[in-house]
């Protein structure tokens, strides 16, 4: 906020700014005749909150005397556009189980959602299998698809498979979220036991 006195022969006593967004006065003091004051810092500082409007205006009032006790006011406002940046993945497969390096087709959509009010671009990964894709901007309600194959690994336990996006909007807002896909190797244990039934 910069208060400032543009008289060039008058200078103002009692001078108060005052913002009810910040709980009242945030300054008081004098102005010479062209002096100015910047008020900066945490107490003029606004943290944004899910409660706060899609337009959050703020207004700043001063007002001061001069040297006959007469009083000046002003008053200012400006606006701020709160942004809702989201995503949104999922992850599914043509089969829930199979058997060890048998293919398993996968699709992973991801979304901005239509409840969002920003374009979004980023970045969607997949560890296990070591591969990333980028998609460029997309409007909310808009989608980005990837369908790959990959052989069911070798293993014991389930196999758990995750990809996961990490994006941004036009002012570097990041938004990120993960799906992960989950295959039972039941058929490949069940046929192991009965080939170790037949050996024996």
């Amino acid at each position: 906020i910069n208060v400032s006195n543009p008289s060039s022969d008058t200078p103002l006593h009692n001078v108060e700014v005052s913002d009810p967004m910040f709980g009242g006065v945030v300054w008081t003091g004098s102005l010479a005749p062209l002096e100015w004051h910047l008020i900066t810092g945490p107490i003029v500082a606004h943290t944004v909150v899910a409660t706060d409007p899609t337009i959050l205006e703020n207004t700043a009032y001063v007002a001061g005397l001069d040297p006959l006790d007469t009083k000046v006011t002003n008053e200012s406002s400006c606006s701020v556009d709160i942004v809702h940046p989201a995503v949104v993945i999922t992850k599914v497969a043509d089969k829930a189980c199979a058997l060890e390096g048998e293919l398993v087709k996968y699709w992973i959509n991801v979304t901005n959602p239509q409840t969002a009010d920003v374009m979004l671009t980023g970045t969607v990964k997949d560890d296990m299998l070591g591969m990333s894709w980028s998609f460029p901007s997309r409007a909310p309600g808009e989608t980005f698809w990837i369908v790959y194959v990959m052989a069911m690994p070798e293993q014991d336990a389930d196999f758990v498979n995750t990809a996961t996006v990490s994006a941004e909007d036009h002012q570097g807002h990041n938004v990120s979220a993960s799906a992960s896909w989950r295959g039972r190797a039941a058929v490949a244990r069940a046929r192991d036991w009965i080939d170790r039934g037949a050996a024996s």
